[in-house]
């Protein structure tokens, strides 16, 4: 059964299972019978006193009720190119590793590094190497991405994520601020 939010159904068992965010999904307990839900539901959803099974982790985008009702999980993108640089690769190849990730992008925008946006963007997280993509701080909702960046960037102050490690993908053709050398990825981690 869907119900809508405002309804007075929707209201009750929102208040009754002390619910955070929509959309989220309520089950009969029935469904502990089949191992392979049982085994993933800990980590999924709660078990209520009354059995029924409570989904507990949002799946962005999501209506966070405990914030303001904002929805979270809505990802701008910017992706800092160098115009300048013929042969250094294609910035948007992180756009299908970001929907690999089932991240939702709310807006993408492409920065040149040699414009006054650019420059601010290259100051104010201390970028070294170009073309690469700065991601908001909504990008925070989704855990599996959340902890890949680890290995590839940095999350910033305001929680902004950076794409640092363009090492970590072989053969990006990128260039080096401090030295302004062209670069290939492949070649310098080797």
């Amino acid at each position: 059964q869907r119900l809508q939010e405002d309804s007075v159904e929707a209201k009750s068992l929102i208040a009754k299972y002390d619910i955070s965010f929509l959309p989220t999904f309520i089950f009969s307990p029935v469904l502990l019978q089949y191992p392979s839900f049982n085994r993933s539901w800990s980590i999924l959803g709660s078990v209520e006193t009354d059995g029924s099974l409570v989904m507990r982790q949002p799946v962005p985008p999501f209506k966070n009720l405990s914030n303001n009702n904002s929805v979270d999980g809505l990802v701008l993108v910017t992706y800092l190119t160098d115009d300048a640089c013929q042969t250094c690769y294609n910035v948007s190849i992180h756009r299908r590793a970001l929907l690999g990730y089932g991240v939702f992008i709310a807006n993408e925008s492409f920065v040149d590094v040699a414009s006054l946006e650019g420059q601010a963007l290259v100051e104010k997280y201390n970028l070294t190497k170009v073309p690469t993509v700065v991601l908001s701080k909504e990008a925070g909702a989704y855990p599996a991405l959340k902890q890949f960046w680890e290995s590839v960037g940095s999350i910033e102050r305001g929680d902004v994520f950076v794409f640092r490690n363009l090492n970590s993908i072989p053969s990006l053709v990128y260039r080096d601020l401090p030295t302004g050398s062209i670069l290939n990825s492949s070649a310098v981690s080797a």
